[in-house]
């Protein structure tokens, strides 16, 4: 199929040196921008981009979380400030002293 375009000096230019740079004639070179630009703008209208999440990560997710709730309740029961190594006062200020160091430690901080 051929298709007459009307696509400006400017353009015309850059696919020049396009096809120069890669060996190729002009009209191959303008054909395969062409269809790299149909590739982008097809992957743009897929839910902006945005994929699925990993069924293994929203598992992971999902027990990360229900530890976390399990521990603040488990060590809301058992806590005793005395023999806190953070020197927490009560067990949500333990949990969130931990919160914190991990926190840290992902982002590459020394904890101690």
């Amino acid at each position: 199929m051929e298709i007459t375009l009307d696509i400006g000096k400017n353009t015309a230019s850059e696919i020049n040196t396009i096809a120069q740079k890669d060996g190729v004639e002009f009209d191959i070179a303008a054909l395969k921008l062409l269809d790299l630009g149909i590739r982008v703008h097809l992957a743009s209208l897929e839910k902006n981009g945005e994929k699925d999440a990993d069924p293994l990560l929203v598992e992971l997710l999902n027990h990360a979380i229900k530890n976390s709730y399990l521990q603040k309740e488990i060590l809301g029961h058992v806590f005793d400030k005395e023999s806190s190594i953070f020197k927490a006062y009560d067990a949500l200020s333990a949990f969130k002293v931990s919160e914190n160091m991990a926190h840290a430690f992902l982002h590459g901080k020394e904890l101690f």
